[in-house]
């Protein structure tokens, strides 16, 4: 509702107020134009430049998107232009319209602002995906892996550099599977990221020998200690709740069960975790620096692809995001189809190629085993393929 409230404002203020051009803190805003050091003879031809929207969290992201964009070649240059997120998205709309104008920046790259009392509600990157959908402008999302954001109801133009946490439940699968477990019961709670992540696992067993044997869905009021008691030796679980692992061990249901969280529950309260437990956490090579520089070469081998389109498409004094009009780009659809079937290889974060909802296909993933009470690497997967460890992991 407080998002419907900001796009209203959005859309009634940039209707009937004409923007005005004001001078960005130099902090806040860092531009650099590749043909600035490029050493061409630019008097038989101008090359094709792209200028990337940077929406980003801090100045650090912000230097390295600019470094890593300051790229040429015969063909092609790239710049970029940035701004930092503001927790207002009111305010992070109406930066990204007035340097959107200016830059006449024909994609974006967006990072993620976290809520500390909700991370999975990112107000200011809905509010970027808006505006990105009005205007019909390509958004690349380097570290927000909210399910929500797959959603093409709601989000048309967003490709995701880092995998939604729905496909933890694919590492789930394989792990039980690796480890020949076959009977699972499905703890969840009602919020609709977790039904999300439920839902894709049960797809995911069906046609197989892993049965779901209960399906627990839990609210704040749940009691875990009458849920815990009813549990059968012969389950094994997926869960992700303090109070839950904390009933765990009070109720000393640990033999005979195996534990499997998820990746959110491991940022949670480490005092709840007992040796055993089981998780996958995206591999720390998934950061900010490395998904930058794997999305400006996603951008670079994009654009390549247009090489021979019309001028009009490289027109530098044409603005993709004008905020005054309500005419989207008209080359728009084409860009985010290309992007969709562009690939990395060997990048930052490993092969890059995407699904049809411009979600990231191959990832790696990190299995984590509690021992000792502490998070330890035991295996790894990627892409329906696990390496586990055997001799290293305790259940």
């Amino acid at each position: 509702m407080t998002l419907l409230w900001y796009l209203c404002i959005f859309f009634i203020y940039f209707s009937f107020v004409k923007l005005k051009i004001t001078n960005i803190n130099i902090t806040n805003i860092i531009s650099t134009r590749s043909s600035d050091r490029l050493e061409i003879d630019n008097s038989t031809r101008k090359l094709p430049h792209v200028t990337i929207l940077g929406a980003l969290i801090n100045n650090e992201h912000i230097k390295i998107l600019q470094n890593t964009s300051i790229d040429s070649n015969k063909d092609l240059n790239i710049s970029s232009q940035s701004f930092i997120l503001n927790s207002n998205p009111l305010l992070t709309m109406l930066d990204l319209c007035e340097i959107g104008n200016t830059s006449n920046a024909k994609i974006i790259i967006a990072g993620h602002m976290i809520d500390d009392n909700n991370d999975d509600d990112d107000l200011t990157l809905n509010a970027i995906s808006y505006v990105s959908n009005f205007y019909h402008i390509p958004l690349i999302t380097i570290t927000s892996r909210e399910n929500i954001l797959s959603d093409k109801a709601l989000h048309d133009f967003i490709i995701r550099l880092a995998p939604p946490y729905l496909y933890e439940a694919d590492a789930w699968f394989s792990i039980i599977q690796k480890l020949k477990y076959t009977k699972v019961v499905l703890i969840y709670s009602q919020e609709e990221e977790s039904r999300m992540v439920a839902s894709r696992f049960q797809m995911l067993t069906d046609d197989s020998d892993i049965q779901i044997e209960r399906i627990e869905e839990y609210t704040l009021n749940t009691n875990f200690t009458s849920l815990i008691l009813n549990l059968t030796t012969e389950d094994r679980l997926l869960a992700h709740i303090d109070e839950l692992l904390l009933a765990i061990v009070r109720l000393q249901k640990l033999e005979n069960f195996v534990w499997i969280i998820n990746e959110r529950a491991l940022k949670s309260n480490n005092s709840a975790f007992f040796d055993g437990l089981l998780a996958v956490k995206l591999n720390d090579s998934f950061n900010e620096e490395n998904l930058l520089i794997d999305a400006t070469q996603l951008i670079r081998n994009t654009f390549i692809k247009f090489l021979n389109y019309t001028p009009l498409f490289w027109s530098e004094n044409m603005s993709v995001i004008d905020c005054l009009s309500t005419e989207p780009w008209i080359y728009g659809k084409d860009v985010y189809k290309t992007l969709v079937n562009t690939s990395v290889k060997h990048g930052k974060t490993g092969n890059i190629e995407f699904n049809e909802e411009g979600d990231r296909i191959e990832s790696l993933y990190n299995i984590i085993n509690i021992q000792f009470g502490q998070q330890k690497i035991v295996g790894f997967y990627r892409s329906n393929t696990i390496m586990l460890e055997n001799d290293n992991a305790k259940f």
